[in-house]
């Protein structure tokens, strides 16, 4: 069963890149697949460089995944300040390490940002972006997610990106005020502690 399953992966993953298209928002209208995203190199890369207050690596609790966000390269297709986030471990099997989930893009305020992930998932494949805030902590531990409200008090999540898509949509019952956890990113590495009002990487 496993060498069927890899096969399948493979040929998604073929699939994916082989088409270079851009959405409107000048982003890949598919996921890309990056190489060298093994954790133990992601960290080796970290140390390496000078962060940005978000960059590093962060778990997202909601969907059993550590991702890596960090600036992108490629002048051609992306501005300087943008960033990526990629997958680098977690509970879905379909998905290779390395698999770009989504960009973000800082904001006139130096907390939020701008934040695209794609919103459906077809094997190895993710595609059709969809753009939520994201709103980093004054410490940077934490990279918020805000979900979009729609009318009718129908709710969306587009944090659940993944096989949860689906399952990211409910109706809240009449008369009862849900209480909205927030949902994001966790920092995990480099770790971050305050110290005289400022934020030091350990």
């Amino acid at each position: 069963m496993k060498p069927i399953v890899s096969y399948i992966v493979i040929i998604s993953v073929m699939l994916a890149v082989s088409i270079d298209v851009k959405a409107d928002n000048g982003y890949p209208s598919r996921c890309e697949v990056l190489r060298g995203y093994d954790e133990c190199d992601v960290r080796s890369r970290c140390d390496s460089v000078d962060l940005q207050p978000i960059e590093g690596m962060w778990y997202y609790a909601e969907e059993g995944m550590t991702v890596v966000i960090e600036r992108c390269e490629e002048a051609k297709l992306y501005e300087a300040q943008d960033y990526r986030i990629v997958y680098v471990d977690g509970e879905d099997m379909m998905l290779l390490p390395g698999t770009v989930i989504g960009y973000c893009k800082p904001t006139a305020d130096a907390c939020k940002y701008k934040v695209w992930i794609y919103g459906e998932q077809k094997m190895s494949v993710l595609e059709n972006l969809q753009v939520c805030l994201g709103e980093l902590s004054d410490d940077a531990s934490r990279l918020i997610i805000k979900r979009s409200e729609v009318n009718m008090r129908v709710r969306v999540n587009f944090t659940h990106f993944l096989p949860k898509l689906l399952k990211g949509i409910s109706v809240s019952s009449s008369g009862v005020d849900e209480v909205n956890f927030p949902e994001g990113f966790r920092k995990i590495y480099p770790k971050v502690k305050r110290k005289q009002g400022k934020v030091r990487y350990l």
